[in-house]
């Protein structure tokens, strides 16, 4: 079956289902095509004449208009979330299109489900939120198609990729102030509850207890929580292991996905004057700016460093290389960075880098959020290196 045949087949769902739901669908099968299938056929079917696509970033917003102008879309208009759902009262459309439909406000500043429309398609790679709110998106709108890497890898429609997962030593002296806020937590918790989902709803509530006891022990738990977050996403020893990453795979485009702008700005000075740095407190015309520099290919940018700005949405087939220095738990956060470098490309085969603190908590939430994948775990950067270089010396050409 062609990309076209499926996205086609995936329409007739959305149409069984009376033009109501949602398509989660990975990054590299087109749901972006699909939508313009759908306004353009609904259209001619004379069953709508406007449209409302609203988008969680400017980035989108502007890629969204340049798809529009090129198809000639008429009565289409863009939104960003932020912006859609303050204009919710006085907003309507015929089909309302929420892509990146996770990520849509549910219950601040008007909210965007309630625009008034005919038929909703909403899109996104995996529709699973951490606080549970999809199940609000779920109820109105189900999922009428299910599109996996595994399927647009069997068919290629994605280019096949290679994830590797690299242990990071802290420092020593980061490694006694993480066990410290380690010990303190694990007691704070085993006080409150243990240490699952509950513990932390039930911090939540002790927090605002009038116990001086009970809130002084949520208020031991928070902070010993943020502060092994934040040793582990700013681990120092992982910019070194970067740097080699990006030494090793030179000739390719890469993409560096941080936790904080500040880890995310020192990578760039590390790397040097073929990185840039993108995150969502430049301005809009710098972030033009800078996206403008990195696909310009006589730029001579190869590295983007970006701390969460660019997790969806940021469509630039060259890539072939992602480092996801620093992640948290969630696997929808796992497929899109994925998706952003396996867009088909004839000869592409795309490599995607995990770092971890060894022996972390950080550890543990890039297990759960690669739960039901079989990535290749190494025992440090020095086994990468030796497989590429192995890999190089194989194929290059033999000299008489």
């Amino acid at each position: 079956m062609t990309r076209d045949q499926r996205q086609k087949q995936s329409l007739n769902a959305w149409a069984v289902q009376g033009y109501q739901g949602c398509l989660q669908a990975v990054t590299g099968f087109g749901k972006t095509r699909v939508t313009i299938m759908a306004i353009k056929g609904l259209t001619k079917k004379n069953l709508i004449k406007t449209t409302i696509v609203t988008v969680p970033t400017i980035t989108l917003k502007e890629q969204w208009e340049q798809e529009i102008n090129t198809f000639k879309l008429e009565g289409v208009e863009v939104f960003v979330n932020n912006t859609a759902a303050m204009r919710a009262s006085e907003l309507s459309a015929d089909l309302l299109v929420c892509d990146e439909v996770h990520t849509i406000p549910t219950d601040t500043r008007g909210i965007i489900l309630d625009i008034p429309h005919k038929y909703f398609l909403g899109l996104s790679a995996t529709i699973k939120r951490s606080d549970g709110k999809h199940e609000e998106i779920l109820d109105r709108y189900p999922v009428f198609d299910v599109v996996t890497f595994e399927e647009c890898l069997e068919n290629g429609w994605i280019s096949p990729y290679t994830v590797y997962n690299i242990p990071v030593d802290l420092s020593d002296e980061d490694r006694k102030l993480y066990d410290k806020a380690d010990r303190s937590f694990r007691y704070a918790a085993s006080q409150i509850g243990g240490y699952g989902p509950d513990t932390l709803r039930l911090a939540q509530t002790w927090i605002k207890s009038p116990d001086k006891k009970e809130q002084g022990l949520a208020a031991m738990y928070y902070n010993a929580l943020r502060r092994r977050k934040d040793i582990c996403i700013n681990n120092q020893n992982k910019v070194e292991i970067v740097e080699k990453v990006v030494s090793l795979f030179s000739d390719r485009y890469g993409i560096i996905f941080s936790q904080s702008v500040d880890f995310a700005d020192s990578i760039r000075e590390s790397i040097g004057e073929t990185a840039v740095t993108f995150h969502s407190k430049l301005t809009k015309k710098t972030q033009r700016e800078i996206l403008n520099d990195f696909t310009e290919k006589q730029s001579g940018i190869k590295t983007i460093s970006t701390v969460q700005a660019l997790d969806a949405g940021f469509d630039f087939p060259e890539l072939s290389l992602a480092v996801v220095a620093a992640g948290y738990s969630s696997q929808l956060t796992n497929i899109q960075r994925i998706g952003r470098t396996v867009r088909a490309q004839e000869d592409k085969e795309a490599i995607i880098i995990n770092l971890y603190s060894r022996d972390t908590q950080e550890e543990r939430w890039l297990q759960n959020r690669q739960k039901g994948t079989t990535p290749i775990y190494l025992n440090s950067i020095h086994d990468l290196i030796s497989i590429y270089e192995v890999s190089s010396r194989v194929q290059a050409p033999v000299g008489d």
